[in-house]
């Protein structure tokens, strides 16, 4: 069974006892708008990263939270047993937001991590954004429809053109 727990959920041994099963096996999931991030590892009982789901993790040092331009972690480069604030980041690099998990490594460049409580560490993700945005100047002018060799890409009338629309336009 593959389940995901929130802050105010009964502990996994509640879960346990209502499935009722030794044969059963339960598998913890963490789970962000952006999709299941990691899972636990049946064989070490520990949370896994998911690594290759195109979502980039980068890991932030507690002690960096609340900085201007907080120093960014890849997973080769956390520090083994020092808290980071887990941050996702989009595959261009366009935009990154916190989660509100922090974890631990034992080792650099492990994907098994512990998640830890901190209280009143670590803003709300709403509250603190990464300073990571791509603003982009706002225009006004109107965009040329593209042309090849000054013939128009398409007709103003029409949403799409094909080569094969071509002789039935010029009939």
């Amino acid at each position: 069974i593959l389940y995901s727990r929130g802050p105010n959920d009964p502990p996994r041994e509640k879960l346990e006892a209502a499935v009722g099963s030794a044969n059963v096996l339960l598998i913890e999931g963490w789970v962000h708008p952006a999709g299941v991030l990691a899972l636990e590892d049946p064989r070490c009982g520990m949370p896994r990263l998911l690594t290759d789901t195109g979502v980039y993790f980068e890991f932030i040092p507690l002690e960096e939270l609340g900085r201007p331009e907080p120093r960014r972690c890849s997973l080769a480069e956390v520090t083994p047993e020092v808290p980071h604030a887990v941050a996702l980041t989009s595959p261009a690099g366009l935009w990154a937001c916190l989660t509100g998990w922090t974890v631990i490594f034992a080792q650099p460049g492990s994907t098994l991590l512990r998640g830890i409580e901190v209280s009143d560490t670590i803003p709300a993700p709403s509250i603190l954004p990464l300073p990571v945005r791509l603003e982009l100047p706002e225009t006004s002018a109107r965009v040329s429809r593209p042309r090849s060799a000054g013939i128009p890409a398409a007709r103003s009338e029409r949403l799409s053109r094909t080569p094969w629309s071509r002789p039935a336009d010029h009939r």
